[in-house]
C-alpha cells in the first residue's frame, strides 16, 4: 500500500514494512497484492521482499509463463520452494526441473538462471555470509 505521505511511491518503506519484530504473512494473499500492483511485470515477472534483516532475506516472486532471469549468483546461500507451477534452474552443475512443493538449496556463489515453463510462485531466502562455511567434521 502507498505510503500516503508520497504518491509516488508504490509499497510502504522498508523500514516502516521490516519494522515489527514479528509479523504473521498470508502468502496468497502477498501474491495476490503482488499481482494487483499497479505496474506491468518487469522481464514477465514480480517480487516483493517480505522480510530483510541483516544477512537476511525472504522475497516473493511471481512469474509469467516464459519469464526468464539471467545467469546471476549470490554471496551467501540460497533456497528457493516452488510454491506453484515449474522453474527450470540451470547451474553450472546440472539442470534442475522443479515443481510446486519443491526445495532446491544452492550454496554461495553458484551461479544461476530462472526459465518459469508455467505461471509460477516461488519463495526465495538468501542467507548472507561473510566467510565460506567450513566444515567442522
Amino acid at each position: 500500500m502507498p505510503d500516503s505521505s508520497d504518491d509516488e511511491r508504490l509499497r510502504q518503506s522498508p523500514g516502516e514494512r521490516f519494522a515489527n519484530p514479528e509479523r504473521l504473512i498470508n502468502l496468497d494473499q502477498a501474491f495476490q497484492e503482488l499481482l494487483d500492483e499497479p505496474h506491468e511485470a518487469i522481464e514477465g515477472h514480480r517480487q516483493i521482499s517480505l522480510a530483510k534483516r541483516e544477512g537476511f532475506s525472504l522475497l516473493l516472486f511471481a512469474f509469467e509463463e516464459g519469464a526468464t532471469m539471467p545467469d546471476h549468483e549470490v554471496d551467501g546461500e540460497v533456497t528457493i520452494h516452488v510454491l506453484e507451477g515449474e522453474l527450470h534452474i540451470d547451474t553450472d552443475e546440472h539442470h534442475h526441473e522443479i515443481e510446486a512443493g519443491e526445495v532446491l538449496i544452492l550454496s554461495p556463489q553458484v551461479t544461476h538462471d530462472v526459465d518459469a515453463q508455467a505461471e509460477s510462485r516461488m519463495l526465495l531466502t538468501v542467507q548472507l555470509s561473510d566467510h565460506t562455511h567450513e566444515s567442522t567434521e
